[in-house]
């Protein structure tokens, strides 16, 4: 993996503007730029029956956080795609626009795993949602992404046209799905983990299992910076999982056992992410029915206790279930359902029907950027209701949003929402590691500088570095503290000039360079590539 090393504090003065093209990104299909300040919550309210019940108002609720219990500040009632009741919140900033009687768009965003998922599965499952698409309604949008192991490929933005989005579906069917070279280790982990022994002595179940948990990570950090990606389109959002049996239980040591939870607390971060941005995750399990050897298989199963880990229950595939458990529970944190075995095929029109009534309730939380996990708790207060609806959110602080952000620039080639970076990338020198050098020609037009004396300004910057190899391998170097000073005010078209280097492997990678001002939040950044 890539290592940082000390910043070059060189020159730091100001500088003519300079003739040089700038290594910026170009205009993108989305520059999302995250600022959540009201937190939403997608309600969905049956009774004994499982019928859904309308006609409540807030008064019917009772909302708590970390059980302390809170003021609803926003409610909405959805009918069949349409706003019914509208009460705003104090704050309506980050609230939906809604009028009551007008359709309220969803906005549906589909992740297809492609590094876990085999091509006739995957494309089963596609070729059934893509005529889907012209059900949706006037108000509702659609965008598309593939991950390939490496990166994020997007295949549709946001669209309303049916027509556009069937040929994405079609692009999407025609992609290489990598599935088969992880299935053969997921295969022969299975056998090892269900006999505790396998007859292939060259298999090393601790590698594999090592192998499979990076690939795991990856997916887990694709959809992250997916849905950071696409953090705020209008109308209700819902994101669609293409999964491929992502996995539960690793191999912890040679011969101690398993971790029977480390693939739930790898895919983490995509429900907190989801619940922070007010996505409702719909995980797809393109896999179907799947036989363990010798055995037949076991449709259905859906409440086994998978605690006891692998080969606790004969005759039933505990990957398979295992799977199923890491889909529920993404599912049930974001108030969403997981579409198991033969639910995949009719997975859109599930989601579109489970998508169209609800109620919808805000509230404005205290913010404090300490990066906790808070608990959310809704309540129906009639006898013989039941409520759905996502369990937490969190509240990220500015580092660690910062540094996702990054990450999500490595993972599309370009940072949203930022201003083009003019950085010049010098000659690398040879060693254990290649050392490249970089300049970086800071625009003073985009930051602030501050007095802190009579006759003295500063600017207190940040600089990340990304890099991501051809493995799919990436490393967020430590943040480098930049301070700019002078003894006046830049003038405009003024530039700063700034020396470091970052040490890799002799490989190609891809690298992110952004330089964030914390008291303006404007984001620098150019991305490169490098190829020996």
């Amino acid at each position: 993996m890539p290592r940082s090393i000390p910043a070059i504090l060189s020159l730091l003065i100001l500088w003519p503007p300079s003739a040089a093209v700038s290594q910026g990104s170009a205009e993108r299909p989305f520059v999302d730029v995250i600022d959540v300040r009201v937190v939403n919550l997608e309600v969905v309210v049956v009774d004994g029956k499982g019928h859904r019940v309308s006609g409540l108002g807030p008064e019917d609720f009772r909302l708590a956080v970390d059980k302390r219990e809170i003021p609803i500040e926003f409610f909405n009632e959805i009918s069949q795609g349409v706003a019914v009741t509208q009460r705003p919140a104090a704050d309506t900033s980050s609230v939906p626009g809604l009028v009551s009687g007008k359709a309220v768009g969803t906005s549906y965003l589909v992740f297809i795993d492609e590094l876990f998922t085999r091509a006739p599965d995957r494309n089963r499952v596609l070729k059934e949602m893509a005529p889907e698409v012209w059900r949706l309604g006037p108000e509702d949008r659609m965008a598309m992404v593939a991950f390939n192991g490496r990166r994020v490929d997007m295949l549709s933005s946001w669209s309303q046209k049916p027509e556009e989005l069937e040929l994405a579906f079609e692009d999407a069917i025609a992609r290489r799905a990598r599935g088969l070279d992880t299935d053969a280790q997921i295969r022969g982990l299975e056998t090892d983990l269900l006999a505790d022994a396998t007859d292939d002595p060259g298999f090393d179940a601790l590698y594999a299992s090592g192998r499979l948990e990076e690939k795991l990570e990856r997916i887990a950090r694709a959809v992250t910076s997916t849905l950071r990606g696409f953090a705020k389109p209008p109308g209700r959002k819902v994101m669609l999982l293409l999964a491929g049996g992502w996995p539960d239980s690793f191999r912890v040591s040679g011969d101690s056992g398993l971790d029977h939870s480390r693939g739930r607390r790898i895919l983490s971060p995509i429900h907190e992410t989801a619940n922070l941005l007010g996505y409702t995750l719909y995980p797809i399990d393109v896999l179907g029915t799947q036989s363990i050897p010798g055995g037949a298989a076991q449709p259905g199963l859906r409440n086994i206790d998978v605690s006891a880990g692998f080969g606790a229950h004969p005759g039933v595939n505990s990957l398979e279930l295992e799977a199923h458990a890491t889909l529920d529970i993404l599912a049930e944190e974001t108030g969403g359902r997981a579409l198991i075995d033969n639910a995949r095929l009719t997975a859109f029109d599930r989601v579109i029907e489970d998508t169209r009534s609800y109620y919808w309730l805000g509230f404005v939380p205290d913010w404090q950027g300490d990066d906790k996990d808070h608990k959310i708790r809704v309540e129906i207060l009639h006898p013989g209701l039941r409520v759905r609806s996502r369990e937490s959110f969190q509240d990220l602080s500015r580092d660690k949003e910062v540094s996702i952000m990054v990450e999500s620039a490595l993972m599309f080639g370009h940072l949203p929402g930022a201003k083009p970076l003019q950085v010049r990338f010098g000659k690398p020198t040879k060693g254990r590691r290649l050392q490249i050098p970089l300049t970086l020609f800071i625009p003073m037009d985009e930051v602030t500088m501050l007095p802190v004396k009579k006759g003295r300004y500063e600017a207190n910057l940040e600089l990340r570095i990304a890099v991501l190899d051809e493995r799919g391998d990436h490393n967020d170097l430590e943040p480098i503290p930049v301070k700019l000073f002078g003894d006046r005010l830049p003038k405009p078209g003024e530039q700063a000039l700034y020396e470091t280097a970052v040490k890799m492997r002799t490989q190609a990678h891809d690298i992110v360079v952004a330089l964030y001002d914390p008291v303006s939040g404007t984001f620098l950044s150019t991305t490169g590539r490098f190829q020996w």
